[in-house]
């Protein structure tokens, strides 16, 4: 029977590693605690009141029971924690092999920072003799090693290699007394574990060097926020008595339950994204008819959204516009993602549909462009609301209600013939997107002649040319849409 010793070193490794955060963190954990009863007892067995705490001075002995329970608080807590989980997702996304969807963005100083690694590297390639280049090159050759099946970030052997090295930094700093962060430790053996397997190439490292600053930068950022929040925690108590302890409580409470919310927020809405992957990985359906679906309910969305804005805009509801707003918002990134997403998308049509490929990026363009607009119109009605600013009067709201049962109507017929993949009507929609822009031609002049008249304020005469012609931007890709829609089912069936 063969047996992978790799899988035993990096169980050994894990190990190793459980050990090294045991002999640091659990004492940091239970340190502050343990010099509290420490004091509590040696000032229980004297009773006086005016002993000093020399007795802290000297080797404590370890107490068995209260290592054992914080042991058992610490592991449970990192196996059941959402949070714990969410910095190991962050540490594995910034280490992965593969250069997929990224969290985070890029900035100037990531920018700058892998301008410079280029053109460093540059020079190096221009000075250095090929026989030493090779040389290195052979150092940096990846192996052709098989990952597990579950789609696992890197292979066994940058396992390994991470967990013996960050154990060993861990122990020898531990061992000689070192103040350490652990987790940093950890990260930065990571990183550069990545760095050196080649997994950081033109296409991550831009958002990688970004992900890899935000982390470091808010380790620092934390421990000035904590010496801060800790010296006004510690006035309030001294100078605020009784009084004071209860109101930290009472915002404690407040600050812990409102954290607890918001991250509950982002962990649906990012397993909610998790099991929608997987849904489309396990459906029977199949590639081409959860496109189908997931463009027809999209456009649902959008009209659904674009509705209630207007609706929200002539009521001046706040509320509702922050929401639609939100939800626009959530569409534009949906869609955005779709778009950077479609490369693996047209990797899993069948051979005989990759000819109408073209197509279907053509559709997810159209579809950014269309939820891009939406957005337009969304997030300036909200603001225009949030800033108490004047509402369109009688004769714009007109305008905008005329304007808007024609593309409801467009959109009717665009849902339905999505829904039924019958696109005989198509050039109905084409003299209904027509008489559209004639309609949004002579609402546009009508605010002409309201400005010249001075009828409406300038901020509403803006926020109102602006829904106008996005408007027309949302009806003219949506019909965009729906003509290359119809060549890609069209297609599809001939085939």
């Amino acid at each position: 029977m063969k047996v992978n010793t790799l899988k035993i070193t990096v169980l050994a490794g894990t190990f190793s590693l459980a050990l090294a955060f045991a002999g640091n963190d659990l004492v940091n954990f239970i340190g502050v605690f343990m010099a509290s009863f420490d004091s509590y007892e040696i000032f229980r067995s004297t009773g006086d009141p005016l002993m000093t705490m020399e007795s802290l001075s000297r080797p404590v002995a370890a107490n068995v029971g209260i290592l054992a329970g914080a042991g058992i608080i610490m592991a449970t807590t990192l196996w059941m924690s959402k949070k714990a989980r969410r910095v190991s997702d962050t540490e594995v996304n910034l280490a992965k092999q593969d250069a997929t969807d990224e969290r985070f963005g890029s900035t100037p100083v990531s920018r700058a920072i892998e301008r410079l690694s280029l053109n460093i590297n540059r020079n190096y390639e221009h000075y250095t003799p090929k026989t030493v280049k090779k040389f290195i090159a052979r150092r940096f050759r990846n192996p052709s090693l098989q990952r597990n099946s579950n789609n696992a970030p890197f292979d066994l052997i940058r396992a390994t290699v991470n967990l013996t090295v960050a154990s060993l930094l861990i122990s020898t700093a531990t061992t000689l007394k070192l103040p350490l962060s652990t987790t940093y430790v950890t990260f930065m053996v990571a990183m550069g574990t990545s760095l050196a397997d080649k997994a950081w190439g033109r296409e991550s490292a831009v958002y990688r060097i970004t992900g890899v600053l935000t982390v470091i930068s808010g380790w620092f950022l934390t421990a000035l926020v904590a010496f801060t929040v800790a010296a006004i925690v510690a006035c309030v108590l001294m100078w605020g008595g009784k009084i004071g302890i209860i109101v930290m409580v009472a915002l404690c409470a407040l600050m812990l339950t409102q954290s607890a919310l918001a991250f509950q927020r982002k962990s649906r809405k990012a397993q909610n994204e998790a099991e929608r992957k997987q849904q489309v990985v396990n459906s029977d359906k199949s590639i081409i008819e959860i496109c189908e679906e997931d463009i027809r309910d999209t456009m649902k969305k959008i009209i659904n959204v674009y509705n209630q804005t207007l609706l929200g805009l002539f009521n001046e509801d706040r509320k509702s516009l922050k929401k639609m707003a939100a939800e626009a918002e959530a569409l534009y990134e949906e869609a955005h993602k779709r778009k950077y997403d479609v490369l693996p998308t047209l990797k899993r049509l069948e051979d005989n549909y990759i000819d109408t490929g073209h197509y279907y990026v053509q559709v997810v363009d159209y579809l950014d462009e269309v939820s891009k607009a939406l957005l337009h119109i969304c997030r300036p009605s909200f603001q225009h609301i949030d800033n108490n600013h004047k509402g369109f009067n009688e004769k714009q709201v007109d305008d905008l209600m005329h304007m808007h049962e024609e593309v409801e109507a467009i959109y009717h017929r665009i849902i339905d013939m999505l829904e039924k993949n019958n696109y005989d009507d198509l050039d109905t929609i084409l003299v209904m997107r027509d008489e559209l822009f004639d309609t949004i031609a002579e609402v546009i002049m009508n605010q002409i002649r309201r400005t010249k008249k001075g009828e409406s304020s300038t901020k509403s005469g803006m926020l109102y040319l602006a829904i106008v012609n996005e408007t027309k931007t949302l009806v003219l890709q949506s019909r965009n849409l729906l003509k290359a829609q119809k060549f890609f089912v069209s297609n599809i069936n001939k085939g």
